[in-house]
């Protein structure tokens, strides 16, 4: 089996964020999202995996490599914008062949095993098997596909010229036309990242699972309290660090307040502020804005105080390189 990750997304409800960095790498304790998507691939045993892509593709195969580091095989698809599963799949046709293959969508978080569902699939290899959650089973989260999917994506493409072919859509058409398709249920947890408030979830979820490391430089002055992760290079000075929390290589945190729920990327600066249920990405800097709470700060932003500390809590949604004065 093989797996095809559609990671092609404009993510236009993150923005200003995704203006310049795909939704795919917004990382959730410390990992992007298409990351936790691999992981779940892996999980099934499928190495050989395609990655579709469209603009900032080129900063997810920068991120991802080969696939080697992971433990797969990654082959990347491009896009010039995104054109549906049909599409996807007539650019991935040649890596498929005749193999069978499951269907990731590469922003949906999909926490805890499906490997029962792969290997019924395998050993008895209906049309198509959905997976969806017990919740919610009008939300389909992963399809597994023979080739007989080609057949049905071709006749849909056809009879709708011009419209974007759907995995529920083959399925669909593969049942209508006699095909043996099998529902699943998951009852794990799942998020689909399409919103500032679909990040923080999932992050929270990510980080309530943590497992404590401190290979960081912490002073005698600080307190690390609940389930944190100072990475290695990492400097919290005269700080409480409120797990679950991650404080990423190459961070400084100063005189500040971090967490619960929150992570600091790697290369970032924070002064004086209290962080909690927030997300800084690498190379931010926060100084002394009181608290941010629920936020996101993108890459190499600067926000900070206009006028004096001690300020309520804020929440931002702040773009890369973004400079921002919190008025008091």
């Amino acid at each position: 089996m093989k797996a095809l990750v559609l990671s092609g997304g404009t993510g236009t409800r993150l923005r200003p964020l995704t203006h310049s960095l795909p939704k795919q790498l917004i990382p959730l304790a410390g990992r992007p999202v298409v990351a936790h998507v691999l992981d779940s691939v892996r999980d099934l045993g499928v190495r050989e995996t395609g990655i579709v892509v469209t603009d900032g593709g080129e900063q997810i195969e920068q991120a991802l490599g080969d696939g080697s580091r992971s433990g797969l095989s990654l082959t990347y698809f491009r896009q010039d914008t995104p054109r549906g599963f049909g599409h996807a799949l007539s650019l991935a046709r040649d890596f498929l062949g005749d193999d069978d293959f499951v269907v990731y969508r590469g922003d949906t978080l999909v926490t805890e095993s499906i490997a029962d569902r792969a290997a019924a699939f395998a050993a008895e290899r209906p049309a198509a098997g959905v997976v969806v959650p017990e919740a919610a089973p009008d939300v389909e989260l992963v399809h597994f596909f023979t080739p007989a999917v080609h057949e049905a994506v071709a006749a849909l493409a056809a009879d709708r010229p011009g419209d974007a072919v759907t995995p529920a859509g083959a399925a669909q058409w593969l049942r209508a036309h006699g095909g043996d398709v099998r529902t699943g249920t998951y009852t794990g947890y799942w998020r689909r990242i399409a919103s500032a408030e679909d990040v923080l979830a999932a992050h929270r979820t990510l980080l309530d699972g943590l497992a404590p490391a401190m290979d960081g430089d912490v002073d005698a002055q600080s307190r690390i309290t609940g389930h944190v992760v100072i990475e290695p290079g990492a400097k919290v000075v005269r700080s409480w660090i409120e797990g679950p929390a991650v404080v990423s290589a190459g961070a400084l945190v100063e005189e500040s307040h971090i967490g619960p729920h929150a992570t600091i990327g790697r290369d970032c600066s924070v002064h004086g502020t209290h962080v909690d249920d927030s997300l800084v990405l690498e190379g931010a800097t926060v100084s002394p804005v009181g608290r941010l709470h629920g936020s996101l700060i993108g890459r190499f932003a600067h926000v900070s105080a206009a006028g004096r500390d001690g300020a309520p809590r804020r929440s931002l949604v702040v773009g890369d390189h973004a400079r921002v004065e919190v008025a008091e």
